[in-house]
């Protein structure tokens, strides 16, 4: 997921746009993934998801993060 030049960008672009989503500044946001070893995230479709996403966040919700980040490694 995190590939290169390419990835890291991915990385920075996508925190940005979760920063301005939450409004803190781009700094307090840690990026983190899991996928298929070499294969690029699809960025696009991640921010797109992004509204929705915030929208849903809660304080108890957190349960639900974390399975929705689980990897299927073995």
């Amino acid at each position: 997921a995190g590939m290169g030049e390419c990835g890291f960008d991915a990385a920075v672009s996508t925190c940005q746009h979760l920063a301005e989503q939450v409004g803190v500044d781009v700094t307090q946001v840690l990026p983190f993934s899991t996928g298929v070893i070499g294969q690029p995230l699809p960025i696009d479709k991640i921010i797109a998801a992004m509204p929705d996403a915030v929208s849903r966040l809660s304080e108890t919700g957190w349960l639900e993060a974390a399975a929705g980040i689980m990897t299927t490694d073995t």
